[in-house]
């Protein structure tokens, strides 16, 4: 496999050292607090979703340490948040999307610790949150014996109606749920711990902790399993776009996987935990990728803009050297195109490119 070692050049890199508690943006990010529980409960993972279909635009969920779950959103211009409910154990990711056409709004599906923090050793579990009467309810949908810590939703069976779910974890294997969770469709040997997942055009990928990035290819009634890239250290998170591969982990790299292989965009001395790509600054042409991590920096890379054809990196903010432990992109309320992101400090914070 490639080595994903060596470093393309970057530019315009400046990871300032903050001396207050308010984040510090770069010229050209504005940044909002869209939540704070405290520093005493961290949150561990962010999703955008309709989940108040009665207001506009889309809301953010995120998951948190001591097992809450939380929903905030925008109303009147003004910030908002929801406890939504607490679960005995700690959630690790979200995913959203629209799986019960009979209920309103987007579903969550949470996966994590059935009972006490990630790293107690004990059973995982994956839930379902919805909204039913007026109120929400959570529903628990798959256990397991290990911690679940990967999720992700789209049309991985193109044969069978809406969307699917896969959950995977350290149990070694992933698990395909039809659209309202019901029932397993197929389930799928990985060889290793999953810590993140994404839906592809062909099935699934899922990144490992022993530095494997796994293709999971529909073949017959079941999945071929392929290596697609390999890391030194643990992986964490993954994003896909067509047939590339954006992916981070503990090795504090951001790579990219496409037709010309495999290449580090960016490097942090500390763990990644974003991996974003898209049209994420509508202000320059084409797409950006996005990370942050342990070092409390949101970085977006702009391919092939700088002075000599390389990379740039700009750092939207850093965030006083608390770790950020996820990163989301999308349309959030009334403020359009923003990145989204949440961590150990339990606030939730909103990028935006600046008017």
């Amino acid at each position: 496999m490639p080595n994903l070692r060596p470093l393309i050049p970057v530019l315009g890199l400046l990871l300032a050292v903050a001396c207050g508690t308010t984040p510090r943006p770069s010229d050209d990010w504005d940044v909002e607090v869209a939540m704070d529980i405290g520093p005493d409960v961290g949150l561990g993972g962010c999703v955008l979703g309709d989940f108040r279909p009665d207001v506009p635009g889309d809301e953010i969920a995120a998951v948190a340490t001591d097992g809450s779950v939380w929903v905030a959103g925008r109303v009147d211009g003004s910030w908002t948040s929801e406890l939504v409910g607490r679960l005995p154990g700690e959630m690790i990711q979200c995913a959203a999307a629209d799986l019960l056409p009979g209920s309103p709004g987007d579903e969550i599906v949470l996966v994590g610790s059935a009972r006490g923090p990630e790293d107690s050793g004990g059973p995982g579990t994956s839930v379902l949150v919805h909204r039913e009467d007026g109120a929400w309810r959570f529903r628990t949908f798959h256990a397991d014996e290990k911690l679940v810590h990967a999720v992700a939703i789209g049309d991985v069976l193109p044969a069978e109606p809406g969307l699917e779910v896969v959950v995977a974890g350290y149990g070694g294997r992933a698990y395909v749920f039809r659209s309202d969770l019901a029932g397993v469709l197929r389930s799928v040997e990985l060889g290793g711990r999953a810590k993140g997942a994404a839906v592809t055009g062909r099935g699934f990928t899922v990144a490992l902790a022993d530095g494997r990035l796994l293709d999971c290819d529909r073949d017959g009634e079941g999945f071929a399993v392929r290596e697609r890239a390999r890391s030194e250290a643990a992986l964490a998170r993954v994003a896909v776009e067509g047939e590339r591969r954006l992916f981070c982990g503990n090795a504090g790299d951001l790579v990219l996987v496409d037709a010309r292989g495999a290449r580090t965009l960016h490097h942090d001395a500390d763990r990644l935990r974003g991996a974003v790509l898209g049209d994420l600054d509508p202000r320059s042409p084409g797409e950006e990728f996005a990370t942050t991590g342990y070092g409390g920096s949101v970085v977006v890379i702009h391919p092939a803009a700088g002075p000599d054809g390389t990379d740039r990196v700009v750092v939207a903010f850093h965030e006083d050297g608390h770790a950020l432990h996820h990163l989301a992109a999308g349309p959030v309320g009334d403020l359009g195109p923003c990145l989204v992101t949440c961590g150990y400090r339990g606030r939730i914070l909103v990028l935006r490119p600046a008017r």
